[in-house]
């Protein structure tokens, strides 16, 4: 979210009201389908958005579960979150933070946050106190698995043959990636992956990208819904 549009959209007679059209598409299929929103991250394009923005966001806003991105965060450090327009839709009741080392139970959810720079543990001890939930990590991290959804030079480490090598994902069913701006869906050694890419269109890049939400499905798979029809 910004307050002013970016250079590719600065035709936009009125940017805040585009947003919220968004905003309230996305809300109205929460309802539709009965589900929690879950959100992987940078709510904000900068941490120390303008009061005017912070306001519309508090108006227009659905509940949704969400850790911090690196632009939500106070020089991309998770420890002055404190200090950021993020935070205050936290204090809001806007947004249900996902904190490290804390999963919180939604329905049959168990959703485990892994804000910008945390690394992606299992919850072993937590689970087994929690039999028959799924579990869901919400991870605020760039990863692309082909030059479709990446750029040149994209960090290897961050490729998802690293990720599956590393077993993090083994543990979970479903894995929602924030960061890269580009959509992909995949899978990682049984883990549903989705990277939902962005949430409407900001770049001149960005012309071919069709704004979704990704539906998770109990039996595992991920639906798109499309937006801006």
């Amino acid at each position: 979210l910004t307050l002013r549009p970016p250079i590719a959209r600065s035709n936009e007679k009125n940017w805040i009201s585009v947003q919220a059209k968004y905003l309230d598409e996305l809300s109205d299929m929460a309802e539709r389908y009965e589900v929690p929103i879950i959100c992987g991250g940078d709510v904000f394009h900068t941490w120390n958005s303008p009061p005017e923005l912070i306001n519309f966001a508090i108006e227009r806003l659905p509940l949704m579960y969400a850790v911090p991105g690196q632009h939500d965060l106070p020089l991309h450090n998770y420890q002055d979150m404190h200090k950021s327009a993020f935070y205050t839709l936290v204090k809001a009741g806007k947004i249900r933070l996902l904190q490290p080392n804390m999963p919180e139970v939604v329905d049959d959810l168990v959703l485990c946050g892994f804000p910008w720079g945390h690394r992606i543990i299992p919850y072993c001890a937590f689970m087994q106190t929690h039999p028959g939930k799924i579990p869901i990590a919400v991870i605020h991290q760039y990863l692309w698995n082909s030059p479709e959804n990446s750029f040149t030079g994209a960090p290897e480490d961050r490729h998802l043959r690293a990720l599956s090598k590393s077993g993090a994902l083994d543990w979970y069913k479903f894995a929602v990636f924030g960061d890269n701006h580009k959509r992909f869906t995949a899978t990682c050694n049984g883990c549903a992956v989705v990277n939902n890419g962005g949430f409407l269109r900001r770049c001149a890049d960005e012309v071919e990208h069709a704004p979704s939400i990704s539906l998770l499905c109990a039996d595992g798979s991920i639906r798109p819904v499309r937006m801006d029809k």
